[in-house]
């Protein structure tokens, strides 16, 4: 019991020195503080009083010449003799000093040539700060005039200046000063002319109060330490907190068995700790499994597909690293989104499920991995070495399999067409990444559809990285241009073939780096299509060509995508974008006819809204391989715009000429004037003529110049 007590005093006495030393440091440290923070705020508002006192100079009511000639302004009544005198002191005198008209204050300030007078106006900053004094201070007569409603005893703040006026003639500026009772400012606005600032801060009490606060603070934790030792629990406690740390440090190790053991005399508030702790262990024990099972089901779900139950391309790219030898198959069913929009999706899901066992089941390697990717792709990876034959025999193998054996589906038995790309293990350097991996895969599988062939097996891996680099690194450019505003719009005239007069011209969008390189659009366009870019760049190009032809005589033309009418945001901002131009029937819209246009009426209803504004609609490349001329002339546009593929050899191809003939004959039965584009020399542009075609656009009459260039502005 003695030594017991003998440490709760220890403990009791060591503490309360502590706590003094602390008590002592924090006042002296909230002092230093405390003074620099006043010393930083204060200055800071002395200067802002300061400029309003400059900027009310800057508005003299009056200004006279050395003569005593009032120059500007309305006389207050000094008169001319009184103005004069004022410059037949010596030039070493006062340039600024206060002065009584009618019981009315003034500042006077003498310049080389002219004197000015001005009025003591109430000052922005000064009229709220009601906790200031200011005033104007004139030498060497000591006179005044208080700028604020502060009450200032007169022999107080002379008292101040007169002890500071060395300083005040010599360095210009004096203070913080710190007073018992507050702080002093001053500062020579011109010679013979000083503000004086004063804030009432009870500095000492301040600090006093604040050491109170404190030193109450700290005794009363003190004692109240000092009654927890008294109490003869200190060991108890340490063994009671020793154990609560323990089952702490196993919490963190997700280890919930462990239980605190309940000391006996230890006081009620611990016992409740500690029994609440061994609740909590409980709860989290009993729910851990839960969790544990709800946690795998999540991770289930990351790494498979949730149709086929196939590991998914997450899966991929975390396996892909322990593979030795993998030698990658991707497979993808053509034209499956057709074939999913036809039947529905619920068929569909069936086909995939049905070739994911397909695949499953021809795997004829041990070290066989498959994963469903995205939509109707499938990867399957051979992880041992392959030679290319053996490749190919494999890519037979599975191909034939999957395209000759008839799928069920409700019953009817239907065959589909797969391609295949493939990526040997030998091609695959050190250290790639698997998204490079699945990118160039992507690339394989196009290459297969471009040649119309079942599969294409690469032969260089170094090539389809740089592709890959490439593109990322013109993305990343796109990316920059869009963020930085480094789109610009090119634009090329077309002209009316009957007048031979540009009546119109064509926005086609471009890349100008600061470094001066100059990206055109096929480098790019695409690939902002497929990075979900492509309406910025729309939004980009329509902004430039309102704004460029906003007060130009001639329509411009902008090129846009189906997807850009299905885009709701952009819509909405083209539609009030062209509700806000001056005449929106020199907005003429070109779409681009193609096999992208899955739902013409849905293309009709998108354009509605901006043709009932008096937009114009073109179709862009009529005739290059895909044209559905019902469809087409549907949705009654105004131009045609027949594509350069049959234009620019006009005068060589028979065949062609025909074609062009026959649109012509048809645009002009249904109303719409005819374009032709790709005109590249004089010959053609005759037949052009030739044809009845309405107008013309090509290199021949110009290329795609900026909009500076074209009509010499800046």
């Amino acid at each position: 019991m003695k030594l017991e007590r003998r440490m709760a005093l220890f403990t009791g006495v060591l503490l309360f020195v502590s706590l003094l030393f602390v008590f002592v440091f924090l006042d002296v440290f909230f002092m230093y503080i405390l003074r620099r923070e006043m010393r930083s705020t204060t200055m800071k508002m002395f200067e802002i009083f300061v400029e309003d006192v400059e900027r009310s100079f800057s508005s003299p009511e009056a200004v006279f010449d050395s003569s005593g000639r009032l120059l500007s302004g309305k006389d207050p009544g000094i008169g001319e003799k009184v103005g004069m005198s004022f410059f037949q002191q010596q030039e070493n005198l006062s340039a600024g000093g206060l002065l009584w008209i009618n019981g009315v204050p003034y500042v006077w300030l003498r310049e080389k040539e002219t004197l000015s007078l001005v009025p003591i106006r109430p000052l922005y900053h000064a009229s709220a700060a009601e906790e200031w004094g200011l005033f104007l201070v004139s030498f060497p007569k000591y006179q005044n005039v208080v700028l604020t409603k502060f009450p200032l005893l007169q022999n107080k703040w002379q008292e101040v200046v007169k002890q500071q006026a060395a300083r005040l003639l010599t360095e210009g500026s004096v203070g913080p000063l710190f007073a018992y009772d507050g702080v002093w400012f001053m500062r020579v606005l011109r010679p013979g002319l000083v503000i004086v600032g004063y804030l009432e801060v009870r500095l000492f009490s301040v600090l006093v109060r604040h050491f109170v606060y404190i030193g109450v603070t700290i005794l009363v934790l003190a004692f109240l330490v000092y009654l927890v030792v008294q109490h003869r629990v200190f060991g108890r406690f340490a063994k009671t907190w020793r154990s609560f740390l323990e089952g702490v440090s196993r919490f963190e190790h997700q280890d919930y068995h462990y239980r605190i053991p309940v000391e006996e005399g230890i006081v009620d508030e611990m016992r409740e700790t500690v029994l609440a702790f061994n609740r909590l262990a409980e709860t989290l024990e009993a729910s851990y499994y839960a969790n544990d099972k709800l946690f795998q089901q999540l991770r289930y779900n990351y790494y498979h597909d949730k149709l086929t139950g196939l590991p998914n391309g997450n899966k991929f790219l975390e396996d892909f690293s322990t593979f030795e030898h993998p030698n990658l198959l991707l497979f993808d069913i053509e034209n499956f989104s057709e074939w999913n929009m036809y039947f529905g999706s619920s068929m569909g899901d069936r086909v995939l499920v049905q070739t994911a066992q397909r695949l499953s089941s021809l795997s004829i390697y041990p070290r066989t991995f498959l994963y469903k990717l995205w939509a109707d792709r499938f990867l399957l990876v051979i992880d041992q070495p392959m030679e290319r034959r053996e490749l190919e025999v494999m890519a037979t193998y599975f191909l034939e399999n999957l395209s000759n054996l008839a799928y069920d589906v409700a019953g009817q038995q239907i065959y589909l067409s797969f391609i295949a790309g493939i990526l040997g293990a030998n091609l695959l350097s050190a250290g790639v990444e698997g998204n490079a991996v699945l990118t160039a895969m992507a690339g394989l599988l196009k290459k297969a559809k471009v040649m119309h062939t079942f599969f294409f097996i690469a032969e260089d891996m170094k090539e389809i990285s740089h592709q890959t680099e490439e593109n990322l690194k013109t993305l990343g450019k796109v990316r920059e241009a869009i963020q930085h505003s480094y789109l610009v719009n090119f634009y090329q005239p077309i002209v009316n073939n009957h007048t031979g007069k540009v009546e119109k011209y064509e926005a086609l969008v471009r890349i100008q780096l600061p470094s001066g390189e100059m990206i055109p659009p096929l480098t790019f366009l695409t690939l902002a299509k497929q990075a979900k870019l492509y309406s910025f760049i729309s939004r980009a190009v329509v902004m430039h060509a309102l704004d460029h032809f906003r007060t130009m005589p001639y329509q411009v033309s902008i090129n846009f995508t189906p997807e850009d009418l299905a885009d709701k945001k952009l819509k909405h901002f083209l539609l009030t974008s062209f509700s806000n131009f001056d005449d929106a029937g020199r907005i003429v819209m070109e779409i681009t006819e193609s096999e992208s246009i899955q739902n013409y009426e849905e293309i009709k209803e998108a354009l509605q809204p901006f043709l009932a504004l008096g937009c114009k609609l073109a179709i862009d490349d009529f005739g290059a391989g895909y044209s559905n001329f019902y469809h087409v002339f549907s949705l009654r546009p105004h131009f045609i715009k027949i594509d350069g593929s049959l234009i620019k050899n006009l005068d060589k191809d028979e065949t062609a000429y025909s074609l062009v003939r026959s649109i012509c004959q048809l645009a002009k039965d249904l109303g719409a004037k005819t374009v032709a584009e790709y005109v590249h020399n004089e010959v053609v542009w005759q037949k052009v003529k030739e044809l009845g075609i309405d107008y013309a656009q090509g290199f021949y009459f110009s290329p795609p110049v900026p909009y500076e260039k074209l009509f010499g502005k800046e």
